[in-house]
């Protein structure tokens, strides 16, 4: 079967002055897409690898591939997830992974609240667009501030747990300024950090569960931030 692995290297992009150490926290390295693309292969599968990146569309319009194994994060905004599966959906190429609507909810941390919320309770919170609507009355502290579309940890540090309402202002203006994103407020849940892993689509199953297990912090004040996914050994 020939496959595409779509991807982004952190590699090929360069940061911006003034942007944040994270800016492309959530692309992987060359030596894992190459790891990735070589057990692909090993199973006798011809795979090519695609940057996902302006020059994606032609290529996987042109490649006839049987499948994608989609890895990529895509090229800005909040739907940038999207854009690889809606365009494997527009060639008719099956694809691993989430479709685009679900992509593009569960990125945008608000909009997912709001769908999950309909059948489960979510954490009390509210969200800002501006400096100007910054308000955390009702919302009980501590409370965790993060970037409202982003992925991997980007924006949120150890420090994102804050107990007082004049450091969570101050750290939400730093959050928009250097992420010119809504920033989501929301009280803090204390507990165990787990990762579900689901395959299949009509009848879909568990296949395996991971708990982060904190070394260095009480498991209710734990924050799965950008230290702790960069240092995951410690």
């Amino acid at each position: 079967m020939r496959l595409a692995l779509a991807c982004n290297r952190n590699t090929n992009y360069k940061k911006e002055d003034g942007k944040p150490d994270d800016s492309f926290e959530e692309f992987d390295s060359p030596e894992t897409v190459d790891a990735l693309a070589q057990t692909i292969a090993s199973f006798g599968h011809d795979v090519e690898i695609l940057e996902a990146d302006l020059t994606f569309p032609e290529a996987l319009s042109r490649g006839r591939f049987s499948f994608v194994f989609n890895i990529a994060e895509g090229l800005k905004g909040r739907s940038r997830e999207a854009q690889v599966p809606a365009l494997c959906e527009m060639l008719g190429i099956p694809y691993s992974g989430s479709d685009p609507l679900t992509m593009g909810i569960t990125l945008d941390k608000n909009l997912a609240k709001k769908v999950v919320g309909a059948q489960l309770p979510t954490p009390i919170g509210r969200i800002f667009r501006s400096t100007k609507e910054i308000d955390f009355s009702g919302i009980p502290f501590p409370i965790i501030l993060k970037p409202n579309a982003e992925g991997s940890s980007k924006g949120v540090r150890n420090a994102s747990r804050i107990d007082d309402p004049d450091s969570a202002r101050a750290l939400a203006e730093i959050l928009f300024k250097d992420y010119s994103v809504p920033i989501l407020a929301e009280e803090f849940l204390g507990g165990p950090e787990c990762t579900v892993g689901v395959l299949g689509n009509a009848n879909p199953s568990v296949i395996s569960i991971m708990e982060i297990s904190p070394k260095k912090v009480p498991t209710d004040q734990f924050v799965y931030s950008i230290e702790s996914k960069r240092d995951y050994q410690n």
